[in-house]
């Protein structure tokens, strides 16, 4: 289950990690794309649980290593939060 619309979430509130080569490689493009663009689809994240402080990705990787990326070139500009949708878990 996804909320309808959005929220916007903080990258450090994100469990992953863009710092590895394999991980965010080829991103430039996107990179440019978001800027000039905007995010045309948000990642999705899984709802922050009990003893958790952070959200799980679940999709969107590449999206988010571009916000992180634009995060660093741009800090003054937005990108430390990025558009989401927040998928609720169920664990039975």
């Amino acid at each position: 289950m996804t909320d309808k619309e959005p929220q916007k979430i903080p990258l450090d509130e994100i469990d992953e990690d863009c710092d590895s080569e394999s991980r965010a490689k080829d991103i430039d493009d996107l990179v440019e794309h978001i800027r000039k663009n905007g995010l045309l689809v948000p990642i999705e994240v899984e709802e922050k649980v009990l003893n958790t402080s952070k959200h799980r990705l679940k999709s969107g990787l590449r999206r988010y290593c571009a916000y992180v990326e634009l995060n660093k070139k741009y800090p003054e500009d937005g990108y430390d939060v990025i558009p989401a949708k927040i998928v609720r878990v169920n664990y039975n």
